[in-house]
């Protein structure tokens, strides 16, 4: 009757589906739709869920899990259509932008997932350009114009860095530090305070107009926003992850910026952070260099073979210092003095950088022009375990920075040198800048790796 229960049928789960049966549900799934559109429109698509009963259900459970056909098939057709814009999608970045053909479903791959893609320079002018061809907007303040082309409002300058930054032409933390340090020099000589136009409330018991008051704002926070956050998001978004040695440099410089005095002036707060600039170089890079030279050169002794990897600024002048004459010290005192020292330099290298060829080159030049003399073996890195064998007696090492809990970062190979060194009871001393150390604290070297050209 009227007033009996209705039954209530609850269906049984489905199996869930292993990668297998998913992939070669997807290939079916594949088939069935380019028949489909073969054989015109919604009709082939009608006939292809009909003739598998299960494919709905593969594919509710697939856009569960992530794993759509048609995703997979977008993505495909992106990344041959369109490069440019494909591959600064967010699919792409942890997908088939980064893994190939397989995508998702390779492991060795997915380790590198979470990792921004490799973007070529050359493959991507437009993302380094500060110039949009056939724009004919010329100014290039209004929004439309901003909006077009989002980095026409950079300085030169910045875009001139960010191109170095993203071919290699810059590689170093001391070195990106540097040129990211004198970029904000150049474009905080260049700064114009803005001033912003507010227009008084219209008033219905007057019948005078009053007239639009310019009020300027505050030169702190423009310097900071209109400056120096644009350049430094431009740098790590589009060309190249900012180094520790960047980022500690960026929060010193934001803070001189907060630490003007509110009623400054314009030129005088420019002058200001000009210098405040060159100390910081001064001192955390070029007499930290100074200092750690002085103090490292007395663990090399004469009859020493020096390994190092790569090429470290600071290691260079450690080594070009230990192996001349010449005195650091202010102090005129003899006994003080130091002496050249006689020790051999082998130079380890690795691919694709090649880095210890720069090395290399540097101190043959330097051996040209000054009284020191060092002799220079320069092998690969494949070639580690027979010099090690008897020859090295210590091993010289820079680094990227300095973890909060004593871990070293620093370029790729470096681990290996450092336990084949402790393997051979070899020490290793580690040449690092006080303004490296960073506080965050790192298990791996996967988190925050960059990746390369394939």
């Amino acid at each position: 009757g009227g007033g009996g229960k209705k039954h209530v049928m609850i269906p049984p789960k489905k199996a869930k589906l292993s990668k297998k049966e998913r992939r070669e549900l997807q290939e079916k799934q594949r088939a069935a739709k380019e028949a489909g559109a073969g054989g015109g429109g919604g009709g082939g698509k009608k006939n292809a869920s009909k003739k598998d009963s299960s494919g709905s259900i593969g594919s509710a459970n697939d856009r569960k899990s992530g794993g759509g056909n048609n995703h997979q098939s977008n993505s495909n057709n992106n990344n041959n259509g369109n490069k440019g814009e494909s591959s600064l999608s967010s699919s792409n970045r942890h997908g088939t932008g980064i893994s190939g053909g397989n995508g998702g479903d390779d492991k060795t791959t997915s380790l590198f997932s979470h990792l921004p893609p490799y973007r070529d320079h050359d493959t991507f002018k437009e993302q380094f350009s500060g110039i949009k061809l056939g724009n004919n907007n010329n100014n290039i303040n209004t929004p439309s114009s901003a909006n077009h082309h989002p980095h026409q409002h950079l300085h030169p300058a910045v875009l001139s860095l960010g191109l170095k930054y993203a071919n290699g032409s810059i590689r170093g933390a001391n070195a990106r530090c540097r040129a990211m340090l004198q970029t904000f020099q150049t474009i905080i000589a260049d700064y114009t305070q803005h001033s912003t136009t507010t227009s008084a409330p219209p008033t219905t018991t007057t019948t005078t107009t009053k007239k639009n008051k310019s009020t300027t704002k505050d030169m702190r926070q423009d310097i900071e926003q209109s400056l120096l956050k644009p350049a430094f998001t431009y740098w790590t978004t589009h060309c190249r992850t900012h180094s520790v040695s960047m980022g500690n440099a960026f929060t010193f410089l934001k803070l001189a910026v907060a630490n003007l005095d509110r009623d400054t002036t314009e030129a005088h707060a420019k002058t200001t952070l000009i210098e405040i600039i060159d100390t910081y170089v001064t001192q955390r890079i070029e007499f930290a260099n100074q200092a750690i030279s002085k103090y490292a050169g007395t663990k090399i002794v004469d009859g020493d073979v020096i390994l190092t990897y790569a090429k470290s600024e600071v290691v260079q002048h450690l080594l070009e210092d230990a192996a001349s004459d010449t005195n650091h010290n202010t102090n005129t005192n003899t006994n003080n003095s130091t002496t050249p020292k006689k020790f051999r330099l082998i130079i380890v290298d690795s691919r694709p950088l090649l880095e210890g060829r720069k090395l290399l080159q540097n101190i043959l030049q330097s051996t040209t022009t000054t009284t020191h003399n060092i002799e220079c073996t320069y092998i690969l890195l494949n070639s580690l375990s027979y010099v090690m064998m008897g020859e090295v007696t210590k091993v010289f090492l820079g680094a990227a920075a300095l973890m909060s809990d004593g871990s070293v970062l620093a370029r790729v190979g470096t681990a290996s040198i450092a336990m084949m060194a402790r393997r051979k009871n070899i020490p290793v001393l580690v040449c690092c800048e006080t303004y490296k150390i960073s506080n965050r604290v790192q298990m791996e070297s996967i988190t925050g790796n960059e990746l390369g050209c394939p």
